[in-house]
């Protein structure tokens, strides 16, 4: 018999630390516990254009969604920024001045060094009861039959209750937010063979390594631990995967107060990261139970050992105690109102790097711009690695802070604001496919702004300012921009001769109509002699 000591070891591996198992379907990942997990796009809304009551409207919605849930139930929210493309490549323009603008332009958004923009990403994990438990329950009912029992059975059960609920789910949310489901993407090699792109897979790889790159589906499409977490893992109080260090910034404390986008400013940092929030949902009696031994605590602390064991009340009272004993009682009414549901709460930043003091400090201006907004935060050590695996979407095990708070505070911590960054491509379809926006820029915290005057194949925009203000400029601007465009054109209408200079040195033709010095003018009446003209000219 063989001796595989020397090829088995103690330590494991990074896919025995993942949870993901099997594609039980297009769109839901399987975990090792039985879990069914389903993840989405979304976007929020742009925090420079919305007002509070806006955002505090989108809140109050977003808790009667997430108060549905129950025990059983995760949420993952993951808010990824990480560095975008650069400034499209040389466009058509077919004069010098034209592509002289475009290239200052160019030149000038390069110098402003890397942009960013941040991708929101939202898993669904739902762990069903154990075996036992769900045979119990079928013990209760007449008529259950042993099929209806059986592991197939109830294996259909859940993952047709579980699409079900993801159904409703989804219909709800794509009310609120912009959202995509992450499925399979089909495919044409070179030799006319058809295959798959996973987004649920592409997204898990880069939880996991930091690098976002296509993930081609396996044709059995099982042991996905091994198949996204092939990477070389080492754990300790400095980890690092393929050589590039881990480093976590764990949010501990909170406020007094919530409101929605209290954290938006992580949207403006300048540096990679993927900030993870994570709720396990309770049911209400267990969220009772845990609030009913907190207000117990507390009020075994209104009044000293002594006046407790004489049972007076000569000592001095605790107000603190009494506050918190107060609060605790209306977290319970809350409870039973139904109106939110209560769960764990665990929050990170994820920053990956090769250079290890230069993620250090990106960490510690991560770690000051959520202490600058009330929070209690620190960077991760020794628990470094429980923090990043409890990261991960569908892991609900590891790093489970214990403080609970209720679905409205979370609407509020949850990214559900965002920098509008743009469209990646012109919208048109009269445009040639997949062609840049009109311009690049940039906006708040290094994030780039691609600006598209279309919706669909409709262009119409309107420019309001004061005098002065340049948006003879910008209309200029966009002009010159416009014939990036193969076989562009542009007919432009100007007061003042706003667009003689432009017109002239990219050669076009500029005509003062009306001019005393002119030959040129409207008559639009010209020719309806005929009844048909008359009547055209009366429509």
């Amino acid at each position: 018999m063989l001796r595989l000591k020397e090829f088995r070891q103690k330590a494991h591996g990074l896919p025995d630390l993942l949870n993901y198992a099997m594609l039980a379907q297009d769109g839901i990942v399987q975990g090792k516990d039985g879990s069914l997990m389903a993840s989405w796009y979304f976007r929020g809304e742009d925090m420079a254009s919305s007002t509070h009551k806006e955002l505090a409207s989108l809140s109050s919605r977003l808790n009667g969604l997430l108060s549905t849930f129950g025990s059983g139930w995760m949420l993952h929210c993951d808010a990824n920024r990480r560095f975008t493309v650069g400034y499209p490549p040389r466009g058509a323009f077919p004069d010098r001045t034209t592509l002289i603008i475009d290239e200052e332009r160019r030149r000038l958004y390069e110098a402003e060094g890397l942009h960013l923009e941040t991708i929101y990403a939202l898993s669904l994990t739902y762990l069903p009861p154990r075996k036992i438990e769900g045979k119990m329950v079928a013990l209760l009912y007449e008529g259950a039959s042993s099929k209806e029992t059986s592991d197939d059975a109830v294996g259909e059960r859940i993952l047709f209750q579980f699409n079900r609920r993801i159904d409703e789910f989804e219909a709800v949310l794509g009310g609120i937010f912009p959202v995509k489901r992450m499925r399979g993407v089909p495919q044409t090699d070179a030799s006319g063979g058809e295959y798959l792109f996973d987004e649920q897979l592409q997204y898990l790889e880069y939880c996991i390594s930091g690098e976002l790159r296509p993930v081609r589906l396996p044709g059995v499409p099982m042991y996905l631990d091994a198949f996204i977490g092939c990477h070389a893992f080492a754990g300790g109080v400095e980890p690092r995967i393929d050589g590039k260090y881990i480093k976590i910034v764990a949010v501990d404390g909170f406020p007094g107060e919530s409101y929605p986008g209290i954290l938006h400013v992580l949207d403006e940092l300048n540096c990679p990261y993927r900030w993870s929030s994570r709720f396990i949902f309770l049911d209400g009696y267990q969220a009772r139970g845990i609030l009913s031994g907190v207000r117990r605590r507390w009020q075994q602390k209104q009044r000293g050992l002594k006046d407790q064991i004489f049972k007076t009340s000569r000592g001095a009272v605790n107000l603190d105690a009494v506050a918190m004993t107060s609060d605790t009682e209306v977290a319970i009414a809350e409870v039973e109102s139904n109106l939110v549901r209560f769960g764990y709460y665990t929050s990170v930043v994820v920053l990956i790097g090769n250079d290890q003091q230069q993620i250090l400090e990106q960490a510690d201006e991560v770690r000051k711009a959520i202490l600058n907004q009330g929070f209690g935060a620190r960077i991760e050590d020794v628990n470094t690695v429980e923090a990043f695996l409890g990261s991960l979407p569908g892991h609900g095990y590891q790093n489970i802070r214990r403080p609970i708070i209720h679905t409205l505070n979370l609407s509020d911590l949850l990214p559900t604001t965002s920098v509008w960054s743009g469209l990646d491509y012109h919208p048109s379809p009269f445009y040639p496919c997949k062609s840049p926006p009109l311009l690049h820029a940039s906006t708040t915290g290094s994030t780039p702004f691609r600006l598209c005057l279309h919706v669909d194949d409709v262009g119409h925009a309107l420019m309001l300012g004061p005098t002065g203000a340049g948006k003879t400029t910008a209309l200029n601007f966009m002009a010159a921009q416009h014939f990036r465009y193969p076989r562009s054109r542009v007919f432009g209408f100007d007061r003042k001769n706003g667009t003689y200079v432009l017109c002239k040195a990219a050669g076009g033709s500029y005509y003062d109509i009306g001019a005393d010095d002119f030959n040129l003018s409207f008559c639009p009446l010209q020719d309806i002699d005929t009844p048909s003209d008359q009547a055209w000219a009366a429509e």
